[in-house]
């Protein structure tokens, strides 16, 4: 039963309360193993992107812009906004920039590298988003 990662057994004849209890863990490990998605539209449609495909995110006025390793797509919210619909691997380094951690190359003085490009560390967030990101960084999860 533990090689196959088994949720539970079921005597016959099966109880109603056993059963259940089985299809909750199901549910809880379907749940699990979905896909985080981040949702958003704009004039050229509707969008489900996989978070782990998203680099970061930046904002310019009253748009928000999304980037992945081959595309960027814009959107009208606000940058806190989108910060409340992702996962805790998404810090916030800057007032207009918002990366995700698994995306991050390189972690510097005053700037991360993602794909190439540098993005600055804010001084007010730069003691929060550092400890944050060197948690990430070494596989500890990101602090909230």
């Amino acid at each position: 039963g533990y090689g196959v990662s088994t949720l539970g057994y079921l005597l016959k004849p099966v109880k109603d309360d056993a059963l259940s209890v089985v299809f909750a863990r199901a549910q809880e490990e379907l749940q699990r193993l979905a896909p985080i998605t981040f949702s958003f539209h704009n004039t050229d449609g509707f969008y489900r992107l996989s978070c782990h495909d998203i680099s970061y995110f930046y904002s310019s006025g009253r748009r928000v812009f999304l980037v992945t390793h081959d595309r960027e797509y814009a959107f009208y919210d606000k940058l806190d906004s989108v910060a409340g619909r992702l996962p805790s691997s998404f810090i916030r380094i800057h007032q207009r920039y918002l990366i995700n951690a698994e995306a991050v190359a390189a972690v510097e003085k005053d700037s991360v590298t993602i794909g190439g490009i540098s993005l600055p560390i804010s001084r007010g967030l730069k003691s929060e988003a550092t400890l944050a990101l060197a948690n990430a960084l070494l596989g500890q999860g990101v602090a909230n």
